[in-house]
């Protein structure tokens, strides 16, 4: 991004940028003949650099970044704080023409382009050159940036839209809290994740979540510039159904939020981009894969109940979502929280199972054409957020643990909390234990991770970092060790 970005750079912002470059490898003093030769640019224009980035520290108030020149041309560099180091080259880079441009369109804003052309005192041959910059740049988001109608307007995938968005945003503002851009009072975004997350049994960690957050400011804001929120043509035309489920599916009433497509994208939007930031997030296909899943029986009690009762039994496919969508909404009633019961005995509640049948029927009947392959595009919503839900009583099952081959007692330790950040989520990790139900092996001959359960051992690497496939290789050998504990 950085590339493509620079060259929308306006050129003197380039130079400036080039010298901020150059400064935060600075170790503390140089002299300003030696830096203008670095940079390669005179002495004058150097200075001049120099003195505009050192009256913006001022103007920004920015405490732990400090540029001081002396009358001996001797220059003075502390940077105690990369954030507002990045703030500081953000309030450069939002002068540029394009990107500010560029950062408008992404928000919702319909940019008229005769206005913008006359504003920045541009013609039109240059307007043309720099707009094809920005064209390439979106592009390689797969995003189409267009002038019609004489207004200038970026098409494309609205995730595409939103991430894109809030990556830039979340850069430019590593400093400050809440971009001055965003109109939608941080205050309400949070309101409404807290109100969510409560509903999840999940706790919203406002600190530790700022993407988040932008991300539905962000969308928020295009909503309130006009901008659909535009789910698929299948799930638009399962709308009936989803009306039919709304009330067993998400308790809209407890969350204070009317049942409408924005909401409902909301849902999909906590699902994606908070709850797979997380820990229990990234492993949470591993479990469903691996685990004997608890709605199994269930599963079963329904397709036997629907024959009972004479209605054409569904695969599992189509009837997990009724299932899931009953269960889910059974976790967020007010009744449920109360109670505080475990969520896997919820799922074999009695009440519970007889929703699900009595839903099933409902929709069987009401909208006997929309049962089948179009639920299924409500499954991957749905499923996320059970699965994060259902595995969460796993924290309480004990897994012995031993590790071989560090080199100290040091290295031992630090692997050990790597992995007890990891997977403490999922198991009480019990590393003192003299019967281990596993043995992790680390040696410099493990080139990739494995594991031997008949034998207990998984191999590691001897670098002790947990990569993709270490994370995938541990979770399965825990997985299989924790059946075998079982039987």
């Amino acid at each position: 991004m950085d590339e493509l970005l620079f060259s929308l750079y306006d050129p003197e912002i380039k130079r400036i940028i080039r010298v901020l470059n150059q400064l935060q490898g600075l170790k503390k003093r140089t002299n300003l003949i030696d830096f203008s030769n670095q940079v390669a640019y005179s002495i004058p224009s150097t200075l001049n650099y120099l003195r505009s980035i050192q009256q913006r520290i001022q103007n920004l108030h920015l405490e732990k970044v400090q540029l001081k020149l002396n009358s001996y041309h001797e220059i003075s560099w502390q940077l105690g704080s990369s954030p507002q180091y990045c703030y500081l080259k953000s309030s450069f880079i939002n002068q540029c023409l394009m990107v500010n441009l560029g950062k408008r369109i992404l928000l919702g804003e319909k940019v008229n382009r005769r206005q913008f052309i006359a504003a920045n005192f541009l013609t039109d041959n240059t307007f043309k050159r720099k707009f094809a910059l920005l064209k390439r740049f979106f592009m390689h988001y797969q995003l189409q940036v267009v002038s019609h109608n004489n207004y200038i307007q970026v098409y494309g995938d609205e995730s595409l839209t939103r991430i894109l968005a809030t990556n830039y945003l979340a850069e430019a503002y590593s400093y400050q809290k809440w971009p001055e851009e965003l109109t939608i009072p941080q205050a309400k975004v949070e309101s409404l994740l807290t109100a969510c997350f409560r509903g999840f049994g999940l706790e919203f960690q406002q600190n530790k979540f700022y993407k988040t957050k932008l991300a539905l400011a962000v969308q928020f804001l295009r909503i309130d510039r006009g901008y659909l929120v535009k789910l698929s043509s299948q799930i638009q035309a399962n709308f009936p159904l989803i009306e039919l489920l709304k009330e067993r599916v998400f308790n809209f009433s407890e969350l204070d939020l009317p049942f409408t497509e924005e909401n409902y994208f909301i849902v999909i939007l906590l699902a994606t981009d908070y709850l797979f930031q997380t820990c229990i997030g990234r492993q949470a296909l591993y479990v469903i894969q691996g685990f004997p899943n608890p709605l199994q029986s269930f599963l079963n009690f329904v397709q036997n109940r629907l024959q009972e009762v004479a209605i054409r039994p569904f695969s599992e496919t189509k009837i997990q979502i009724l299932v899931i969508s009953t269960y889910f909404s059974f976790l967020l009633s007010a009744k449920a929280k109360e109670k505080r019961t475990d969520s896997r005995q919820l799922v074999f509640s009695e009440r519970n199972q007889q929703l699900a049948v009595d839903l099933v029927q409902d929709i069987q009947e009401k909208f006997p054409d929309l049962v089948g392959a179009q639920t299924r595009n409500l499954v991957g919503t749905y499923s996320k957020l059970l699965n994060l839900i259902q595995i969460r009583p796993l924290v309480k099952e004990v897994l012995c643990l031993k590790i071989q081959g560090t080199e100290s007692l040091l290295d031992e330790l630090g692997f050990q909390q790597r992995l007890q950040e990891q997977f403490s989520r999922f198991y009480k990790l019990n590393f003192a234990s003299q019967e281990p139900d596993l043995i992790l092996i680390l040696s410099g001959y493990y080139q990739d991770w494995s594991y031997n359960l008949q034998q207990r051992i998984i191999y590691c690497p001897a670098n002790q970092q947990l990569s993709v496939q270490g994370e995938k290789v541990l979770q399965m050998a825990f997985l299989e060790a924790m059946q075998a504990k079982r039987l």
